[in-house]
């Protein structure tokens, strides 16, 4: 059953996923809400209802943002998986909350911030 209560919007941001303190995959988003986003990751090894903390950047008017949230995997499969947010920062969720509802051709253009990784992989030697 669909438990989304805020608009969903595609954006690609590089979104690195931490396991007890370690990072274990680093991925790309899909889309994002104000309760959570899909990373397509490749293959996931956590399973769903691992708590994690999830890592990524956001443009806060001209500044750029780190954001680090816990989280928890709600649902995997083959591409990525989703993840419902545990807790928000007050400004990560005005960031959020910007990107998602305005028309500032500013916030159009945080879908095409990207990070100079270059692909999806997994963080060697963490243990699960």
């Amino acid at each position: 059953m669909e438990q989304r209560w805020s608009l969903r919007k595609s954006v690609t941001l590089v979104v690195k996923v931490v396991y007890k303190c370690h990072p274990v995959v680093l991925g790309r988003s899909r889309n994002i809400g104000l309760e959570g986003l899909f990373i397509e990751t490749g293959i996931m090894i956590l399973p769903v209802g691992s708590c994690i903390e999830v890592e990524f950047g956001l443009m806060a008017g001209t500044q750029w943002e780190e954001v680090r949230m816990p989280a928890v995997v709600v649902h995997r499969n083959r591409v990525g998986c989703g993840i419902a947010f545990q807790r928000f920062n007050g400004k990560a969720f005005r960031v959020i909350e910007q990107l998602l509802y305005t028309h500032d051709h500013r916030v159009a253009q945080w879908s095409q911030c990207t990070h100079p990784a270059d692909g999806i992989r997994s963080m060697a030697g963490v243990a699960v």
